[in-house]
């Protein structure tokens, strides 16, 4: 059996989504993990309103447009245009920026 097998057979052996979840955000960026895990591991984070920790583990794992959704999601289009910027989403990323100098007049 492969690391990438066996540590899918560990994390789904876990007693709860949010061991998991908690488990894949330290190791993101580490190892290489299942991606079904990883957006598991967003979606748990997002919907427990850890939208920072949603976003990191998305960008980590280089899924830079579900990054940019779960902060457009948690209201925050600054950090979702500094992150489309930073993935080379540029019109995104004005598109962010214009919607925030409107948010702020």
């Amino acid at each position: 059996m492969n690391q990438k097998a066996d540590l899918e057979k560990i994390l789904n052996g876990l007693g709860s989504d949010e061991a998991r979840a908690y488990a894949i955000s330290k190791l993101v960026g580490k190892v290489d993990l299942p991606v079904s895990q990883v957006e598991k591991a967003v979606d748990i984070y997002e919907q427990a309103g850890d939208f920072y920790t949603a976003a990191k583990v998305a960008y980590e794992a280089g899924m830079m447009e579900r990054a940019v959704e779960v902060y457009e999601n948690a209201g925050k289009f600054d950090a979702a245009a500094r992150v489309a910027r930073k993935a080379g989403m540029t019109e995104r990323a004005k598109q962010l920026k214009i919607l925030v100098k409107l948010i702020n007049q």
